[in-house]
């Protein structure tokens, strides 16, 4: 049985009366909209001078009235009606207007906002007569979801067949998704950068978001800039504008929307509640992609605890008919709610993954000390993602650990011994790639790896030299190694990829910057900093100092 909603209370008991024969009455398969209800609807729409709007299924079912106002009309938001396999609901809406206009922007943004079958306006004379009638629904051009106006004229001309004009919509809507798949299989998702920061800053945070949807195996087919001048607490741009990013990932086809700035957990519940398709943000993201680049058993452990600390603040509460569960006989109360029930088994699982991760901090301490009374130098490669530290260390030590050109496509550290003198051998340590604003659950899940840096005798910084931004990414890695109490540690600033400049950049480049300068693919290019190494260890020998133990800085 339909619902009446809305301004009900500028409806009499008559009108009231009315509207919910009409519900009763339904909209039969053979006519597509009576004259009788349109002219009812259109009567009662002029005498309370409010909008009118009908919700009405593929069987003719009207599922709900709604009454606005003057203006406009606010539609429920229809999440009982999932979406198809075309992402319609099944579901087509028509509302009265009152001020001589047909389907307006509004209408055409309710269309997609909504994936409705389609949208339809009776333009209501001074007399309450229905005049103008515009039906619209969605068409695709090249690939995009746009607006079509399917009818205009007059009621008495009326002549939709609903049934064939969805059948169509769905064909070419399903044989639009095909050839999209047919390009790429990937999943395709839509990218957002909004807040008060500079346009130049918006602009690199949007790209590096870029790179980090490429490292999921996502397709990136639309990005948003937008500078706000406030951060909305509920939903971080307000309504409107999510709106409207709705729409648009819509027409792009993407199949989620992902956020550059934090959700905080009130906000991801918010959007939540008012979208259908998936929105994550960055946190989120990373966290993706440390899960499907984590091969050890300390590594998955690691990123399970990550993504359990993050998800518990997130945990909300289901509806409230649905939130208890009962206790046994005799048990007075509704119980506990299954919300609580989640985040106690969250809590229960980090704990017992804190428990698990102390034995592999035991091995690494059995390990250091070994190689503390054999008094071999412990050197660490730290760096920005994709700077080449993998690349470095295989380079260097003949190893086949695995490369590819992606943010965070090494995320299990790794140790390699390497000879470089008949004298003095090291162990040569990988370490997880480096990001601006390191989600503080990655930090903590990873701490007690990334506090093994404190044991280093020497960091080399490896620096992606290519990249525009290197100066930045610099800056970012000191920082985060004075959070972790690594800064005291020497270390030599080596510039990577030069192999990716034109030779008049680079020597600018080097001239201006104090370092050593290598492609990590060339092991010729390399021998600076196994020269390097060989001086600063032969240095350390000479001057007594013990190698395998930070203390001596």
């Amino acid at each position: 049985m339909g619902k009446i909603i809305g301004n009900i209370k500028f409806l009499d008991k008559e009108r009231e009366d009315k509207l919910q024969n009409i519900i009763k009455r339904g909209v039969s398969a053979q006519s597509f909209l009576p004259f009788s209800l349109i002219n009812t609807v259109s009567k009662i729409s002029r005498d309370i001078y409010k909008q009118i709007g009908l919700i009405i299924d593929r069987k003719g079912n009207i599922q709900y009235i709604v009454i606005g106002n003057e203006r406009e009309i606010l539609w429920p938001t229809l999440y009982q009606f999932h979406l198809n396999r075309s992402n319609l609901r099944g579901v087509m809406a028509i509302h009265t207007h009152l001020h001589n206009h047909g389907i307006d922007n509004e209408d055409f943004t309710d269309l997609a906002y909504l994936r409705l079958d389609m949208i339809g306006v009776i333009n209501v004379s001074d007399s309450g007569e229905p005049a103008l009638v515009e039906f619209a629904t969605i068409k695709i051009e090249d690939g995009k979801f746009k607006s079509k106006i399917i009818y205009s004229g007059s009621l008495t001309n009326l002549n939709i067949d609903y049934k064939s004009e969805v059948e169509n919509l769905e064909y070419s809507i399903n044989q639009n998704k095909i050839n999209q798949n047919n390009f790429n299989s990937n999943e395709k998702v839509l990218l957002v950068n909004a807040s008060k920061s500079s346009k130049y800053l918006l602009t690199e945070e949007i790209e590096e978001l870029n790179e980090l949807a490429k490292a999921a195996d996502y397709q990136v087919v639309d990005t948003v800039i937008q500078r706000i001048n406030r951060v909305d607490s509920s939903f971080l741009i307000g309504k409107g504008k999510l709106k409207e990013l709705i729409i648009r990932s819509i027409e792009k086809g993407a199949d989620k929307i992902i956020f550059y700035s934090d959700l905080t957990p009130v906000q991801a519940k918010n959007i939540a509640s008012f979208v259908d398709i998936e929105v994550i943000d960055r946190t989120t993201l990373i966290l993706n992609i440390f899960a499907k680049r984590a091969f050890s058993k300390d590594g998955k452990l690691k990123v399970e605890l990550a993504k359990l600390k993050y998800l518990l603040p997130r945990v909300v509460d289901k509806a409230e008919a649905l939130s208890r569960i009962r206790g046994g006989i005799g048990i007075k109360g509704p119980g506990e709610k299954i919300a609580d029930v989640e985040r106690r088994r969250i809590r229960d699982r980090i704990k017992g993954i804190e428990n698990e991760l102390k034995s592999f901090e035991k091995m690494r301490e059995i390990r250091r000390r070994r190689r503390l009374r054999n008094s071999i130098p412990l050197v660490s490669i730290v760096g920005y993602t994709n700077s080449g530290k993998s690349t470095l260390l295989n380079t260097i030590t003949n190893s086949e650990l695995f490369v590819e050109n992606l943010y965070f496509a090494t995320l299990d550290a790794f140790s390699r011994r390497f000879r470089i003198s008949p004298n003095i051998e090291i162990v040569l340590n990988d370490t997880v790639g480096f990001i601006k604003n390191l989600p503080k659950d990655i930090l903590g899940a990873f701490k007690s790896t990334l506090e093994e840096l404190n044991y280093s005798d020497l960091l080399i910084h490896l620096v992606d030299l290519s990249d525009e931004n290197f100066q930045s990414y610099i800056e970012e890695v000191d920082k985060i190694l004075t959070d972790i109490g690594a800064s005291q540690i020497e270390q030599i600033l080596v510039f990577n990829k030069i192999d990716k400049l034109d030779k008049d950049i680079y020597e600018e480049l080097s001239n201006r910057h104090q370092g050593i300068f290598i492609s990590a693919k060339d092991f010729k290019s390399t021998k600076p900093l196994i020269d390097y190494l060989n001086y600063f260890f032969t240095h350390k020998a000479k001057d007594g100092k013990d190698f395998g133990a930070s203390s001596f800085y």
